[in-house]
């Protein structure tokens, strides 16, 4: 699930990208261990299209453990 939900991040369709990203914020919450697979995923796409929704949903997920 988490690798599909990463993969959607580089979707054409912006509302897309953003529903993964919340979903990907929403299963951390439920299981852990999110943050670290979306900061990897940042690291090898760097030069994606669609970096920034990935960056959003790794904003959000450290704006939760605080």
């Amino acid at each position: 699930m988490l690798q599909g939900l990463l993969a959607l991040l580089k979707d054409e369709d912006s509302r897309v990208r953003y529903n993964a990203a919340q979903a990907l914020v929403n299963l951390d919450k439920k299981f852990g261990d999110v943050t670290s697979a979306v900061a990897q995923w940042i690291e090898q796409h760097q030069n994606a299209k669609y970096v920034g929704s990935a960056i959003n949903a790794l904003w959000e997920l450290g704006a939760g453990q605080n």
